[in-house]
């Protein structure tokens, strides 16, 4: 046996530098594969886990904010301008007394002295209306929080009406005056009072010698109707 392994060594001593090189090579493909397994089976939990990860879906862009709603007493307001004759709007007023608002209480009385300005027939009828008298004692109960642009239509309603309630008288002239010592009272608004009073033949004197203080350095922001009001 010794011989024979002593002669597969020298055999092998005489073999080509070629040879064995190729016989060394053909040795390496099971340690490259057993390599290549080795990594892969390594890498292969990091793949599952991405294929199986599901990318999150894109966050929902929020919506923009729904515009606020009008309140009752706006609606109610809307409803007052839009009505086209006396009875319509004295039943407004007398179902929504509960919502009406000082701004609620002068336009209604805008809208009943423009319906009824110019027939003296509905103006009679509307005045002895009972509904007319309990809008009446509504603005007498919150005159005090009337702006000035409500005293002004509130003022300008009873001079077209040509009706002068003697509740009102002391309420709106001192709402008035609160405006006067704001000095918060806009041109065309000023001239409108001071054609209502004169229309109304009632002559506060201190309130229009106040009037005349501040419309003086108003006069180049009124347009002609308002400077017609003025020098009525």
């Amino acid at each position: 046996m010794l011989p024979l392994l002593a002669l597969l060594a020298c055999t092998r001593s005489y073999l080509p530098a070629g040879i064995q090189a190729a016989s060394q090579f053909s040795r390496r493909p099971a340690v490259l594969r057993l390599s290549v397994t080795s990594v892969a089976e390594a890498a292969l939990p990091a793949v599952m886990e991405k294929a199986t990860t599901l990318p999150e879906p894109p966050a929902a862009e929020k919506s923009p904010p729904s515009p606020p709603q009008p309140s009752p007493s706006s609606l109610l307001n809307k409803q007052i301008m839009a009505a086209r004759d006396t009875g319509t709007v004295l039943q407004l007023t007398k179902a929504g007394e509960p919502l009406m608002k000082p701004a609620n209480v002068a336009s209604a009385l805008h809208r009943l002295a423009v319906l009824n300005k110019r027939e003296r027939a509905s103006r009679d009828a509307l005045l002895r209306d009972p509904r007319f008298e309990r809008l009446v004692v509504m603005l007498a109960g919150r005159a005090e929080a009337l702006s000035s642009r409500s005293v002004s239509d509130v003022l300008w309603s009873f001079a077209t009406l040509q009706h002068w309630p003697p509740m009102l008288l002391k309420p709106l002239l001192t709402s008035v005056a609160t405006h006067l010592t704001k000095d918060d009272i806009e041109a065309p608004y000023l001239s409108t009072m001071v054609w209502a009073l004169a229309k109304l033949e009632c002559k506060p004197v201190r309130l229009l010698e106040r009037m005349e203080e501040i419309a003086l350095p108003l006069l180049s922001q009124m347009n002609t109707q308002n400077l017609a009001n003025l020098f009525w």
